[in-house]
């Protein structure tokens, strides 16, 4: 938990996993057999705590949920009644589909995280993106970065 102001405005970021990306095999390889392995388990754990998250949520009175790439808190957003706003380039909807040819689950999976990204209210699309058509609502905001600084080298 951390809180602070930005313009003027209080927030509270709440950090929390609710997704597993991928499990590498090296730096250039994904192992998807340990990935689905992993998406299982994050999978049953956020169905599990859906309703305790919801609830969270409303006792909190939070007004907008703000992901970066994970789906569930967009679908706990939207049965909350919360507007959720998704800043992407990608998703683990078309990560876990190319995955799809060496385990076959993941198709089902793709599909049932597409309908999940579908929850959010926006998607901020930060460019150099792939399409995501899933999403009702998308606006490309371009890359999302600090102004590098240029330090010498000694």
């Amino acid at each position: 938990h951390w809180r602070g102001e930005l313009a003027n405005r209080a927030f509270e970021l709440v950090s929390e996993t609710f997704d597993v990306s991928t499990v590498q095999r090296d730096s250039l390889g994904s192992d998807a057999a340990a990935t689905l392995s992993a998406w299982r388990d994050i999978d049953e754990r956020n169905r599990a705590r859906f309703e305790g998250e919801r609830a969270d949520l409303l006792r909190r009175g939070a007004k907008l949920v703000v992901s970066d790439v994970p789906s569930f808190p967009l679908t706990v957003a939207r049965d909350a009644g919360i507007p959720s706003v998704c800043i992407v380039n990608f998703t683990w909807a078309d990560i876990y589909h190319d995955l799809s040819a060496q385990e076959p689950e993941f198709a089902r999976v793709a599909a049932q995280l597409r309908t999940e990204y579908a929850a959010a209210t926006l998607a901020l699309d930060a460019g150099l993106s792939l399409p995501m058509l899933y999403f009702p609502r998308k606006e490309t905001v371009g890359i999302v970065a600090r102004v590098g600084v240029c330090r010498d080298r000694e």
